[in-house]
């Protein structure tokens, strides 16, 4: 009789659009469609594809003032989401950028630390 062992699954990456829900959706809307003239679609935004670190900068510090996406201003206040972890920050900013905004270019945890 042999014996068996069991070895730990891997742990799981940070679902981005379950932390999306959980942490922008509130605000931003399901599907990142946001909530016009206070906060600015995530979806299809020009500013945000393959911007990586401005949405890692976004989450981390929050933003506030005047901004502009596809021509309607937006003046809303987002809170500083600097609480999170480096995985879950990389997760959301992913989620934004490739399944949200259009972009490629994916973001990780270091790149989030750098920021902070």
């Amino acid at each position: 009789m042999g014996l068996l062992t069991v070895l730990p699954a891997p742990a799981a990456a940070a679902d981005g659009k379950a932390l999306f829900a959980k942490h922008c959706q509130a605000c931003h809307q399901a599907g990142g469609k946001g909530l016009s003239g206070v906060f600015p679609p995530l979806a299809g935004n020009p500013n945000l594809v393959d911007q990586p670190q401005r949405i890692i900068d976004a989450v981390l510090k929050g933003k506030s003032g005047a901004l502009e996406v596809n021509g309607v201003t937006y003046n809303g206040f987002m809170p500083p989401m600097n609480y999170l972890s480096n995985d879950d920050v990389a997760a959301i900013a992913n989620y934004i950028n490739l399944d949200l905004a259009g972009g490629q270019e994916k973001t990780d945890a270091g790149a989030v630390a750098s920021l902070r």
